[in-house]
């Protein structure tokens, strides 16, 4: 399995859902950030390898308008240690130690 974090512009983030979701993606997380030079949404879920391309290729043709500084793409191998797929309460920002 792989573990897949993304970050795309916050207008691309109710069509990329649908799309991931039709490639049989089950669960994902999604933040929002907001802030006066940026805005960006984080994508985070987990998908079987063999899939692995036609998800890169979904994030870069839905997720963007067509500019490669639009998206961001991270890939690594996920082992699940619980029945939890996704490890939630990471800390990202400062406004997570609110």
């Amino acid at each position: 399995m792989k573990k897949i974090i993304a970050y795309v512009r916050p207008l691309r983030v109710q069509p990329l859902v649908q799309e991931l979701q039709r490639a049989e993606i089950s669960e994902i997380m999604v933040t929002e950030y907001f802030s006066p030079l940026s805005q960006v949404s984080r994508f985070v879920f987990v998908c079987d390898d063999g899939i692995l391309e036609r998800i890169r290729q979904i994030i870069r043709l839905v997720g963007t308008g067509g500019d490669p500084t639009d998206y961001f793409v991270d890939v690594s191998e996920y082992t699940p240690k619980s029945f939890d797929p996704i490890p939630m309460g990471v800390r990202m920002t400062r406004l997570d130690d609110e």
